[in-house]
């Protein structure tokens, strides 16, 4: 039987849920055999001794894409000819062709339910392919949380699409601009076909907008949802934490008060970016320094620990916009309690920021930052983004 692996790591994990989904869907696991590795010894031993075609497949992010380069050398070395190489996710969506040029033989672009199901029907037929597929958007997110055949499990994909475009993110130029949502029949029906309702968790750009149109949040609908979800069984829930985060606007009394009464996360994850209403408008976020004020005072209020999301590196960033949001990220740690998640901008193939270049770190920022760090109160891996992209100050 013809072996088709799969790549997992820490980061890309989530990626294989729906995936694994349309391959049971599509009967391809009646025709091939599915293996999911985490670890590079794994990954030899499960390319070796298996039928042609034997296809090894990566998703992965430019967060990831020095590891991926270097597993991958390794890989050929070992297996010059016997294994196929394809590659799908965030970075190699957005840009195909520099996939190609790292060693892979196929590259998928956009989502890649569809097209990598057909592909893999074709590759077993002998039938010529492209190089690079383009897939589809799927119109409605109406399929199954989980696969039945595989031991592996993820938060539930909620929300496909963004409204908002920020020049910095592949969300909206990946998925588009009209927001799809998986509807709450197939999530509660999902649930209750599950074995453990202990907790679930979600993954969504916004977890104010969900069930909701644009950029008009729907509250009734996700309070009903969240009664949906108690009343199949749900334990806990997670809202509004990683692998989800919240928009500022959207950290409202009304939002709180529904995650306060249903939900059991004690933390709000809030997409803020910058203290700085120059750069704020520079990179298309929708929102001013005082929605993320407002955001971190009222989570505190109804008793959530606001954890902030801030980029420094921009393109173009000045010294004055990061002595504001610095001193910004001062004040929301002292008067709301708030913990700072830092990033290092990198630039992400397939956004209108694709192109630009990361700022140098300055010194004294790296200082604050390493500071803030060791008293507890920010994370995140900003030292090793700012390394790779070369901006370490």
């Amino acid at each position: 039987m013809p072996r088709l692996v799969l790549r997992v790591t820490r980061h890309n994990r989530y990626s294989w849920t729906p995936l694994l989904v349309a391959l049971e869907a599509r009967g391809v696991t009646r025709e091939w055999e599915v293996v999911l590795v985490w670890d590079e010894g794994s990954l030899v031993k499960g390319l070796m001794g298996g039928e042609a075609p034997l296809v090894l497949a990566y998703s992965f992010m430019t967060f990831d894409l020095y590891q991926v380069k270097e597993e991958l050398e390794r890989i050929r070395v070992l297996f010059p000819h016997e294994v196929l190489l394809v590659a799908g996710g965030p970075h190699p969506s957005g840009d195909p062709q520099g996939t190609l040029e790292m060693g892979f033989h196929y590259v998928f672009v956009g989502e890649g339910e569809e097209t990598f199901v057909r592909f893999l029907d074709r590759l077993l037929v002998g039938e010529p392919q492209p190089r690079i597929l383009r897939g589809s958007r799927v119109p409605s997110l109406d399929f199954p949380c989980f696969p039945r055949s595989f031991h592996h499990r993820s938060p539930i994909e909620l929300t496909r699409g963004c409204s908002y475009g920020c020049k910095f993110c592949q969300v909206s130029y990946l998925f588009g601009f009209t927001p799809r949502h998986k509807p709450v029949d197939r999530v509660l029906s999902c649930i209750r076909e599950g074995e453990d309702r202990s907790f679930v968790r979600f993954i969504t750009p916004d977890a104010s907008s969900y069930l909701s149109r644009g950029k008009e949040r729907d509250l009734k609908a996700l309070e009903a949802f969240f009664k949906g979800l108690k009343g199949a069984g749900v334990d806990q829930i997670f809202w509004g934490t990683f692998p989800s985060e919240v928009r500022p606007e959207g950290v409202t009394p009304p939002f709180l008060e529904l995650v306060k009464k249903y939900c059991n996360n004690k933390s709000l994850t809030i997409g803020a970016q910058s203290g700085s209403e120059e750069r704020l408008r520079a990179i298309g976020r929708g929102h001013g320094v005082e929605e993320i004020r407002r955001a971190a005072r009222w989570a505190r209020e109804y008793g959530f620990t606001p954890h902030l999301d801030f980029i420094f590196g921009f393109p173009g960033e000045r010294e004055n916009e990061r002595r504001e949001t610095m001193a910004f990220i001062e004040e929301l740690v002292s008067l709301y309690g708030a913990r700072i998640h830092a990033h290092c901008f990198i630039p992400l193939p397939g956004t209108p920021y694709e192109r630009a270049r990361p700022e140098p770190l300055s010194r004294w920022l790296v200082r604050r930052l390493g500071d803030l760090s060791r008293l507890g109160v920010l994370d995140g891996s900003w030292q090793r983004q700012a390394r790779e992209v070369g901006i370490w100050g």
